[in-house]
């Protein structure tokens, strides 16, 4: 998921939460540029995700959200299914889109 503040016209402060009032776990804050911050993780089917945008020196102004999906990445990006290299040199064809 990706989450993001860009064409608000004041500087935000992003961040994004998970769990139960109380307990919440935060996910990722963006306080890096002055004209939008932005987030990515990782979302699961069924979690309740939170987002609080807050402003620097409590400045205020008109707010633009955007939240969209992204494509997930390819199988191995997690590396369960890299491939492992036993001699070098080493050549292999993949494709990357």
């Amino acid at each position: 998921m990706q989450a993001g503040t860009f064409g608000s016209d004041y500087d935000t402060i992003l961040s994004a939460w998970t769990g139960a009032p109380g307990s919440f776990t935060e996910l990722g804050c963006s306080d890096e540029t002055l004209d939008g911050e932005q987030l990515a993780f990782a979302v699961s089917a069924g979690t309740t995700y939170y987002f609080m945008v807050s402003s620097y020196a409590n400045e205020g102004g008109t707010l633009v959200f955007r939240l969209s999906l992204l494509p997930s990445g390819p199988a191995n990006d997690n590396f369960s299914g890299a491939i492992a290299i036993a001699t070098l040199p080493f050549s292999t064809t993949a494709g990357t889109a």
